[in-house]
């Protein structure tokens, strides 16, 4: 399970290799149309840019490829908590 969450923190981190000046890299990258079309539709109806979705979809796909016994609403939901740990928003756990 450790080493899951290690993989999971990576992808939710986004793992790049940033150049010296600590910037992201940009690389053109060629999609089909409808990939594109795609993103634009999503993007607008989750507040996103179209990269940002299509990252979004990266980051998602590369956890389920790792993961594939993982629903997508789990999967999304490491992800968002990995987040909120990051954030330092953790709340203790309370048995009842």
């Amino acid at each position: 399970m450790l080493q899951f969450s290690r993989r999971l923190q990576k992808i939710a981190n986004g793992s790049k290799i940033k150049p010296p000046n600590n910037t992201p890299m940009a690389t053109a990258v060629k999609l089909p149309d409808h990939i594109i079309e795609d993103a634009k539709k999503y993007s607008r109806a989750c507040s996103r840019s179209v990269p940002k979705q299509l990252e979004h979809w990266i980051k998602i796909g590369r956890a389920a490829e790792d993961n594939p016994d993982l629903s997508y609403e789990m999967i999304h939901g490491i992800l968002l908590g990995l987040e909120e740990a990051e954030r330092g928003e953790l709340i203790p756990y309370q048995p009842d």
